[in-house]
Protein backbone atom coordinates (compact mmCIF):
# COMPACT_ATOMS: atom_id res chain seq x y z
CA UNK A 1 0.00 0.00 0.00
CA UNK A 2 3.29 2.67 0.61
CA UNK A 3 4.46 1.52 -2.59
CA UNK A 4 1.40 2.33 -4.08
CA UNK A 5 0.62 5.67 -2.19
CA UNK A 6 4.35 6.88 -3.41
CA UNK A 7 3.68 5.39 -7.10
CA UNK A 8 0.63 7.31 -7.37
CA UNK A 9 1.30 10.64 -5.34
CA UNK A 10 -1.83 9.81 -3.57
CA UNK A 11 -1.43 12.75 -0.69
CA UNK A 12 -0.99 15.26 -3.55
CA UNK A 13 -4.72 15.17 -3.82
CA UNK A 14 -4.42 16.28 0.07
CA UNK A 15 -2.06 18.62 -0.26
CA UNK A 16 -3.74 20.49 -3.02
CA UNK A 17 -6.77 21.08 -0.63
CA UNK A 18 -4.70 22.71 2.18
CA UNK A 19 -6.36 25.98 1.32
CA UNK A 20 -9.82 24.34 1.57
CA UNK A 21 -9.02 22.77 4.91
CA UNK A 22 -7.81 25.78 6.30
CA UNK A 23 -11.12 27.33 5.56
CA UNK A 24 -13.21 24.82 7.06
CA UNK A 25 -11.38 24.70 10.35
CA UNK A 26 -11.35 28.63 10.48
CA UNK A 27 -14.97 28.72 10.45
CA UNK A 28 -15.82 25.82 12.77
CA UNK A 29 -13.21 27.61 15.42
CA UNK A 30 -14.62 31.47 14.73
CA UNK A 31 -18.34 29.93 15.38
CA UNK A 32 -16.65 27.92 18.58
CA UNK A 33 -14.87 30.51 20.25
CA UNK A 34 -13.69 29.05 23.63
CA UNK A 35 -14.33 25.64 23.59
CA UNK A 36 -13.39 23.44 25.79
CA UNK A 37 -15.88 20.22 26.54
CA UNK A 38 -13.45 17.26 27.02
CA UNK A 39 -12.70 18.57 30.52
CA UNK A 40 -16.47 18.95 31.26
CA UNK A 41 -17.09 15.52 30.22
CA UNK A 42 -14.10 13.57 31.71
CA UNK A 43 -15.90 15.20 35.06
CA UNK A 44 -19.62 14.09 34.32
CA UNK A 45 -18.17 9.95 33.69
CA UNK A 46 -15.50 10.27 36.15
CA UNK A 47 -12.68 8.94 33.87
CA UNK A 48 -10.68 10.23 31.23
CA UNK A 49 -8.69 8.77 28.48
CA UNK A 50 -5.26 9.73 27.78
CA UNK A 51 -5.48 11.30 24.80
CA UNK A 52 -8.15 12.93 22.75
CA UNK A 53 -8.68 13.88 18.75
CA UNK A 54 -10.95 15.74 16.45
CA UNK A 55 -10.65 14.96 12.73
CA UNK A 56 -12.80 17.30 10.68
CA UNK A 57 -14.64 15.47 7.77
CA UNK A 58 -15.40 17.15 4.79
CA UNK A 59 -16.72 14.17 2.43
CA UNK A 60 -19.18 12.98 4.76
CA UNK A 61 -22.19 13.66 6.73
CA UNK A 62 -22.19 11.25 9.46
CA UNK A 63 -19.79 11.26 12.53
CA UNK A 64 -18.17 8.25 14.97
CA UNK A 65 -16.77 8.36 18.32
CA UNK A 66 -14.29 5.27 18.87
CA UNK A 67 -11.40 4.32 21.19
CA UNK A 68 -8.47 2.87 20.30
CA UNK A 69 -6.05 1.00 22.66
CA UNK A 70 -2.66 1.47 22.00
CA UNK A 71 0.31 -0.93 22.64
CA UNK A 72 1.30 1.14 25.93
CA UNK A 73 -2.46 0.09 27.52
CA UNK A 74 -3.08 4.08 26.76
CA UNK A 75 -6.57 4.71 25.50
CA UNK A 76 -6.81 7.63 22.48
CA UNK A 77 -10.69 8.84 21.81
CA UNK A 78 -11.42 9.98 18.63
CA UNK A 79 -14.21 12.26 17.54
CA UNK A 80 -14.99 12.05 13.71
CA UNK A 81 -17.10 14.66 12.80
CA UNK A 82 -18.78 14.59 9.62
CA UNK A 83 -18.82 18.28 8.21
CA UNK A 84 -19.69 18.73 4.93
CA UNK A 85 -20.87 22.79 5.26
CA UNK A 86 -18.56 24.63 2.91
CA UNK A 87 -19.33 28.19 4.35
CA UNK A 88 -20.01 29.94 7.39
CA UNK A 89 -23.79 30.21 7.26
CA UNK A 90 -23.94 26.69 6.95
CA UNK A 91 -21.75 25.47 9.91
CA UNK A 92 -22.90 23.93 13.05
CA UNK A 93 -23.99 26.39 15.89
CA UNK A 94 -21.92 25.58 19.29
CA UNK A 95 -25.31 24.19 20.70
CA UNK A 96 -25.38 21.71 17.61
CA UNK A 97 -21.31 21.12 17.98
CA UNK A 98 -21.45 20.83 21.68
CA UNK A 99 -23.98 18.34 21.51
CA UNK A 100 -22.78 16.26 18.93
CA UNK A 101 -19.23 16.13 20.61
CA UNK A 102 -21.05 15.14 24.55
CA UNK A 103 -22.57 12.52 22.12
CA UNK A 104 -19.26 10.67 19.83
CA UNK A 105 -16.78 11.41 22.84
CA UNK A 106 -19.71 10.11 25.05
CA UNK A 107 -19.66 6.75 22.83
CA UNK A 108 -15.89 5.79 24.29
CA UNK A 109 -16.92 6.16 27.86
CA UNK A 110 -20.51 4.69 27.66
CA UNK A 111 -20.16 2.13 25.17
CA UNK A 112 -16.92 -0.19 27.63
CA UNK A 113 -19.74 0.50 30.42
CA UNK A 114 -22.75 -0.78 29.29
CA UNK A 115 -20.54 -3.99 27.66
CA UNK A 116 -18.83 -4.61 31.38
CA UNK A 117 -22.92 -4.10 33.02
CA UNK A 118 -24.10 -6.33 29.76
CA UNK A 119 -25.81 -8.74 31.67
CA UNK A 120 -28.09 -6.33 33.69
CA UNK A 121 -28.59 -4.33 30.17
CA UNK A 122 -30.06 -7.45 29.10
CA UNK A 123 -32.49 -7.72 31.68
CA UNK A 124 -34.82 -4.82 29.93
CA UNK A 125 -34.14 -6.38 26.16
CA UNK A 126 -38.04 -5.98 25.94
CA UNK A 127 -37.58 -2.36 25.97
CA UNK A 128 -36.12 -2.72 22.15
CA UNK A 129 -39.27 -3.82 21.11
CA UNK A 130 -40.67 -0.48 20.36
CA UNK A 131 -38.14 1.15 19.25
CA UNK A 132 -36.80 -1.62 16.68
CA UNK A 133 -37.16 -0.10 13.83
CA UNK A 134 -33.97 1.80 14.61
CA UNK A 135 -32.08 -1.61 13.53
CA UNK A 136 -31.79 -0.23 9.85
CA UNK A 137 -30.55 2.87 11.44
CA UNK A 138 -27.72 0.95 12.51
CA UNK A 139 -28.62 -0.03 15.85
CA UNK A 140 -29.26 -4.30 15.42
CA UNK A 141 -29.54 -5.23 19.31
CA UNK A 142 -30.63 -3.62 22.51
CA UNK A 143 -26.90 -3.00 23.42
CA UNK A 144 -26.41 -1.25 20.67
CA UNK A 145 -29.39 0.86 21.31
CA UNK A 146 -29.10 1.67 24.66
CA UNK A 147 -25.42 3.40 23.97
CA UNK A 148 -27.06 5.05 21.49
CA UNK A 149 -29.94 6.46 23.94
CA UNK A 150 -27.83 7.26 26.76
CA UNK A 151 -25.61 9.44 24.41
CA UNK A 152 -28.45 11.39 23.04
CA UNK A 153 -30.20 11.96 26.84
CA UNK A 154 -26.37 13.52 27.37
CA UNK A 155 -26.86 15.88 24.51
CA UNK A 156 -30.00 17.11 26.16
CA UNK A 157 -28.27 16.89 29.41
CA UNK A 158 -25.54 19.23 28.16
CA UNK A 159 -28.17 21.29 26.44
CA UNK A 160 -29.72 22.17 29.20
CA UNK A 161 -26.67 22.74 31.68
CA UNK A 162 -24.81 25.25 29.54
CA UNK A 163 -27.84 26.39 26.80
CA UNK A 164 -30.53 26.41 29.05
CA UNK A 165 -34.09 24.86 28.89
CA UNK A 166 -35.16 26.27 25.79
CA UNK A 167 -32.26 24.47 24.34
CA UNK A 168 -33.06 21.50 26.03
CA UNK A 169 -36.19 20.94 24.67
CA UNK A 170 -34.86 21.93 21.22
CA UNK A 171 -32.83 18.94 21.49
CA UNK A 172 -35.50 17.02 23.40
CA UNK A 173 -37.54 17.23 20.51
CA UNK A 174 -35.15 15.99 17.76
CA UNK A 175 -34.25 12.96 19.38
CA UNK A 176 -37.90 12.16 19.77
CA UNK A 177 -38.43 13.24 15.90
CA UNK A 178 -35.82 10.46 15.63
CA UNK A 179 -37.64 7.98 17.17
CA UNK A 180 -35.15 7.43 20.53
CA UNK A 181 -38.54 7.37 22.49
CA UNK A 182 -36.19 6.60 25.89
CA UNK A 183 -34.29 9.95 25.99
CA UNK A 184 -36.78 11.99 28.34
CA UNK A 185 -36.11 9.27 31.24
CA UNK A 186 -32.93 9.00 30.73
CA UNK A 187 -32.28 12.66 30.83
CA UNK A 188 -33.87 12.14 33.94
CA UNK A 189 -32.07 9.48 35.01
CA UNK A 190 -28.61 11.61 34.24
CA UNK A 191 -30.05 14.65 36.20
CA UNK A 192 -30.55 12.44 39.21
CA UNK A 193 -26.83 11.43 38.86
CA UNK A 194 -25.55 14.92 38.66
CA UNK A 195 -27.11 15.63 41.88
CA UNK A 196 -25.82 12.54 43.91
CA UNK A 197 -21.82 12.42 42.21
CA UNK A 198 -21.36 12.01 46.32
CA UNK A 199 -22.71 8.65 46.02
CA UNK A 200 -22.13 7.87 42.42
CA UNK A 201 -18.26 9.25 42.14
CA UNK A 202 -18.28 8.13 38.62
CA UNK A 203 -20.80 7.28 35.61
CA UNK A 204 -19.42 3.39 35.80
CA UNK A 205 -20.58 3.24 39.19
CA UNK A 206 -24.48 4.53 38.57
CA UNK A 207 -25.11 2.83 35.29
CA UNK A 208 -26.59 -0.37 37.26
CA UNK A 209 -28.94 2.84 39.23
CA UNK A 210 -29.34 3.90 35.28
CA UNK A 211 -31.00 0.43 34.00
CA UNK A 212 -33.30 0.09 37.15
CA UNK A 213 -34.71 3.33 35.74
CA UNK A 214 -36.50 1.48 33.64
CA UNK A 215 -38.32 -0.73 35.93
CA UNK A 216 -39.94 2.37 37.00
CA UNK A 217 -40.70 3.40 33.61
CA UNK A 218 -42.52 -0.64 32.62
CA UNK A 219 -45.01 -0.16 35.94
CA UNK A 220 -45.71 3.12 34.54
CA UNK A 221 -46.86 1.70 31.27
CA UNK A 222 -48.51 -1.08 33.13
CA UNK A 223 -50.76 1.01 35.25
CA UNK A 224 -51.02 3.21 31.62
CA UNK A 225 -52.74 -0.11 30.23
CA UNK A 226 -54.77 -1.17 32.84
CA UNK A 227 -57.01 2.25 32.55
Amino acid sequence: VAQFAKETQFYRFFEQQTPFYRKKLTLQEDKLGNFDEVHAIEAFYGSKHDRYYLFLLPLDYSSKGITVLKNDNETHAYFLCGCPEVDAKNIRSKLDFTCLCWHEFGHTFVNPITWKYREIVAKYNAFYGPISYVRYDGYPNWQVAINEQIVRASEVFVANKEFGPTAAAKVIAEQLGAYFLYTPSIFQALVRYDQNRTRFTTFDSYLPELMNSFDTDRKSTRLNSSH
